[in-house]
């Protein structure tokens, strides 16, 4: 059909969201409206747009205008201007005093506000400086406006806009930067990649093999590198990234690497690896500066030694206190006791082991041991979870690392870290669980935030995935042989008796658990299943039915899917619409994305928010939804609270009933439902499955194959990570 342009402004989401499909409802310049369909990165509301496309028939919703593009434009009809003026855009300006002034100046009310702010005056309410804010907000909305343009007719979200000129200070400079030097957005906006800055490069005839395109290729698949968790990638590998990236010869992209190179815009060292190891020049620094602050803990005294000189004996144990620590050293074994001798003799002590090991016991043992001798002992967790666990175990407070850093926002108004090496925390011995979770970045941070001569005890499982961030901090401290290292083995007595401790640690060892009844409950299933799509019936039947009354608890918070994938029938992604649609009990949903969210829906918060104190991870119900917003319900031991979500802000929010196991790191659940799938093969690894399985209390259910299974316990290895945190410390 043919390719029409009409001007409209949106009136209504119909169906969809404001990201992906949706149906809209555009009202003409003559008061018509008509329906609008099409794929929508978002839907200005309320804007004027100039709107490319063509018009279809549907057998049951009839006439209809698919869009292409559209382009916001400032309005050019009465109703159109009038309802600008009211909009909230312009501060002290309502309905009333809209009409008002539309009524005096009508179509050409923006050229005469452009052009003679002043002969608004006329216009009752309206004072000099009300007049010349009004031309001042307009003229910005007018560079807005040629932003939106430039931005929605070169394929870009028009979201980016606001991002856009907040960084280089305004619409016209966004612009100017857009034109002049696309590639240097990616360094400076959130949201733009080189995909999306390529494109645009193309469309303003910028040449393919010009050195700024091939610069921002290679830097960008360093960049992107850090979302698999590399620090640096192999010379061989960056390069043929980037070839792939930029559809050039290698030999002009290896010519320009070679470039960067000596400009120092990147770094190249040679570590054990048989080629050159290529690093950022940020994440250069930060490993090397993380190795050079462990070297120099490594030269602190001993504790006990420390909180002598800090006059720590002045108040001494007393007999009660004595008895009842020599009644608990009785119970520990050597290992564990070790445990408390070396965080002594060390400033960094490392302790691992499977569960039912005993970490905890010995993690309750060091505490009670430095507290006796006048220490003050910090403890905390990557996750709040994880630190809510930690407080419960040792009945002392624990908190997420990121609150024991004091993130929030600097005299600059961004968000930092309050603690560091001029503002150091408090505290001489800091006990870290859950240490296999803490990426590069967040360690440093706490590394150079230590007092002086503290020590530092980390708590982990090196057989768990590692942090989603980039580095494998655990790992590489371990494999450096620089720190003492307490690994306990032995599973005790109360962990035997778990059906799951000891699946858990077959898998562990490389061993296919056996899934025996034994006794009167058993706590450990493996349910066959060789079809995706039937296991994924089943699951979602677990789920809803028969698992929350075998363990007596409510469908919509005691049980937990952990699913290697998103994708798949038995994904993330698809069990979460099917639990929803089997637990759903009205017909209130919000439309956010691909996603339909409902009351009663379980989700997770996705992103760091710490003006609401809301973080990646956290977990609640959804109370109500209306047209355009929805409300959660958070709680833990100690708060509940009550959070209304926009559209757009909803789309931080996912639905939990599944959620990957990378996403359940550092969390327990009383019931797990795992699908081991051969779908799902190319993430099937041991590491994956044992820290899936490590997740549950009290119910653990396997839905599979046996194939699935096998391959899942053979493969030891996940992808491999490149960091050279472990050849920086070891003695060379």
């Amino acid at each position: 059909m043919a390719t029409q342009r009409l001007r409209a402004t949106a009136e209504k989401i119909l169906a969809g969201g404001q990201r992906g499909f949706a149906a809209l409802r555009l009202r003409l310049p003559n008061g018509d409206t008509l329906t609008a369909i099409g794929q929508f990165d978002e839907v200005p509301l309320g804007a004027e747009c100039d709107w490319v496309g063509s018009f279809e028939f549907h057998p049951v919703h009839g006439r209809q205008f698919r869009v292409s593009s559209f382009t916001v434009v400032l309005p050019t009809s009465t109703l159109g201007v009038e309802r600008f003026l009211a909009s909230g855009a312009f501060r002290g300006i309502g309905p009333k005093t809209a009409k008002r002034i539309v009524d005096a100046f009508g179509v050409r009310t923006l050229d005469v506000l452009r052009e003679d702010p002043q002969a608004i005056r006329k216009v009752p309410g309206i004072s000099r400086a009300k007049a010349e804010e009004l031309a001042n907000v307009l003229a910005e909305k007018g560079e807005m406006s040629r932003l939106g343009a430039f931005l929605t007719g070169h394929g870009m979200g028009i979201h980016l806009a606001d991002k856009l000129a907040d960084v280089y200070g305004g619409g016209q400079a966004a612009l100017q930067m857009l034109q002049s030097d696309p590639y240097q957005t990616i360094a400076d906006v959130r949201g733009i990649g080189f995909r999306t800055s390529d494109q645009l490069a193309s469309a303003l005839g910028i040449d393919r093999l010009a050195p700024s395109r091939v610069t921002a290729a290679l830097l960008h698949v360093l960049d992107a590198s850090i979302e698999n968790g590399h620090i640096y990638l192999p010379y061989s590998m960056w390069l043929e990234e980037a070839v792939a990236l930029l559809g050039i010869e290698k030999e002009v992209v290896a010519a320009e690497a070679q470039r960067l190179m000596a400009r120092a815009s990147v770094v190249a060292e040679q570590h054990e690896l048989p080629e050159l190891c290529v690093y950022s020049a940020r994440h250069y620094r930060l490993e090397t500066q993380t190795a050079a602050l462990l070297r120099a803990l490594k030269q602190g005294r001993r504790l006990s030694d420390e909180l002598l000189h800090a006059d720590a004996f002045r108040d001494e144990p007393s007999d009660d206190d004595g008895k009842e620590g020599a009644d608990a050293t009785q119970s520990l074994s050597e290992e564990q006791l070790s445990v408390t001798r070396l965080v002594d003799d060390h400033p960094l002590v490392i302790l691992t082991g499977g569960p039912g090991t005993g970490k905890t016991t010995a993690i309750r043992h060091v505490v009670s041991f430095f507290e006796r001798l006048g220490a003050k002992v910090v403890l905390a967790a990557p996750t709040g979870k994880a630190a809510k666990r930690l407080a419960q175990s040792t009945d002392r407070p624990a908190q997420t690392i990121h609150r024991l850093l004091e993130m929030g926002k600097n005299a600059q108004g961004r968000f930092g870290f309050g603690r560091d090496r001029s503002h150091r925390m408090e505290g001489n011995l800091f006990i870290i669980d859950e240490a296999s979770m803490i990426d590069a970045p967040l360690f440093y941070s706490v590394l150079e935030a230590l007092p002086e001569q503290a020590h530092v005890l980390l708590v982990g499982d090196p057989e768990q995935l590692p942090a989603v961030g980039p580095g494998m901090i655990l790992k590489d401290l371990i494999d450096s042989s620089q720190f003492p290292i307490v690994s306990l083995s032995f599973v005790f007595r109360q962990g035997l008796h778990s059906q799951i401790v000891r699946a858990a640690h077959d898998v562990r060892m490389g061993r296919i658990p056996q899934f025996k009844e034994e006794g009167a409950r058993q706590e450990c299933f493996f349910i066959e299943k060789d079809q995706a799509a039937d296991a994924a019936e089943l699951i979602v039947d677990l789920a809803t039915r028969r698992l929350p009354r075998y363990v007596g608890c409510d469908a919509r918070q005691g049980i937990q899917i952990l699913s290697p994938m998103k994708r798949g029938y038995t994904g993330t992604d698809r069990l979460n619409e099917m639990v929803s649609k089997r637990l759903q009990t009205n017909d209130d949903t919000l439309r956010v994305g691909e996603r339909t969210l409902r009351v009663g829906d379980r989700v997770m918060y996705t992103k760091n928010d710490y003006e609401r104190e809301l973080f990646n991870g956290d977990t609640g119900l959804i109370e109500s939804v209306s047209r355009d917003s929805l409300v959660v319900r958070f709680t833990d031991d100690t708060l509940e609270r009550r959070m209304e979500f926009t559209r757009n802000e909803a789309h931080a929010l996912i639905q939990a009933f599944a959620i990957s196991v990378h996403k359940s790191q550092g969390s327990e659940y009383s019931a797990v439902i795992v699908p081991v799938m051969r779908e799902h093969a190319v993430m099937l690894f041991r590491q994956l499955l044992y820290t899936a399985m490590t997740r549950a209390k009290s119910l653990l259910v396997l839905v599979g194959t046996q194939s699935a299974l096998e391959l899942a316990v053979r493969q030891e290895q996940m992808n491999q990570r490149f960091t050279g945190l472990s050849w920086r410390l070891k003695d060379r």
